[in-house]
């Protein structure tokens, strides 16, 4: 009787060991064809849903506590990967190689030629604040815009409101997003500049303006995506990412009174790997981002 309880004490506790079982995974992430670290990219696992951006030299770490999980390895403009864990390397550091895919830019015109024109600005960052919304690591926040008039003006700068209350306490790092629009489905799809457009933005400021006029991205006719995604907030020199806990950037947003006539806001949440429009959440919002277009 005495063995008996001692096997199934001893069967118990190897089993609460188990079920508490790390699994530490350690890699690299690459171009499949150049070679190069890729910084910033995106590490996630599918079933506990956290994860990790590489650093600047394209290094991460990530813990698992099931070895059935799958690692999700994404990159701007690259083609997304999934490995199971169970097929990396505990021990060792793992490379993982993705391929770069060649964006379609049909629906964008591409120009060399300059406006000497003044210029104009499209979109609500000169409209008055009406509420801020805390954003996460790893959240991406755009606006849609309609072409309104059809014509083809070269997108010179973008205009970022991160709200009036100076919320902004710790330094943070976000990556700029100029992305096409799904036409069937109305959401964002591809990244139309393929640059890693990663910015700092320092504690208790409430305004970023990006010069992106060197791409000579013209206004497509079908619209376009303006925002950015959240990498993380400095704490002590160090990168925090994807902890919903650790708001980074407050954005500020106006009410949407013109969406059928300019666009909308959506946001794309890392945990559900889906876009929402603020209107279908119930949130007749868009963000505090504009344009400055060439007239």
């Amino acid at each position: 009787m005495k063995t008996f309880v001692f096997i199934s004490v001893l069967c118990i506790s190897f089993s609460v060991k188990a079920s508490f079982a790390q699994y530490r995974i350690k890699g690299i992430i690459k171009d499949s064809i150049t070679k190069e670290a890729l910084a910033f990219a995106t590490v996630q696992l599918q079933i506990e849903k956290n994860g990790v951006y590489t650093d600047e030299k394209g290094y991460f770490e990530i813990s698992s506590k099931h070895r059935i999980d799958t690692l999700i390895v994404s990159y701007l403009s690259y083609q997304e990967k999934k490995i199971a864990v169970s097929q990396l390397n505990e021990i060792d550091e793992n490379t993982i190689f993705l391929s770069n895919t060649a964006t379609n830019l049909s629906e964008v015109i591409v120009t060399s030629k300059k406006s000497k024109k003044g210029n104009i600005m499209l979109g609500h960052y000169d409209f008055p604040t009406t509420f801020n919304w805390g954003s996460g690591p790893a959240d991406i926040f755009l606006n849609y815009y309609r072409n309104l008039t059809q014509a083809s003006p070269i997108i010179k700068k973008l205009y970022f409101d991160f709200g009036k209350t100076l919320k902004i306490t710790h330094k943070s790092l976000i990556r700029i997003r100029v992305m096409q629009r799904d036409s069937s489905a109305g959401k964002p799809t591809r990244d139309i500049i393929q640059d890693n457009m990663v910015v700092e933005v320092k504690p208790f400021s409430s305004k970023l303006i990006y010069d992106i006029e060197k791409y000579q991205i013209t206004f497509p006719k079908n619209g376009i995506f303006i925002g950015f995604e959240v990498i993380g907030i400095y704490r002590k020199h160090e990168l925090i990412t994807f902890n919903p806990g650790n708001n980074s950037v407050w954005v500020s947003s106006t009410e949407d009174k013109n969406r059928d006539k300019i666009g909308e806001a959506w946001t794309y949440s890392p945990f559900d790997r889906k876009w929402f429009t603020n209107y279908k959440r119930g949130h007749n919002r868009m963000f505090k981002f504009g344009m400055e277009i060439a007239d």
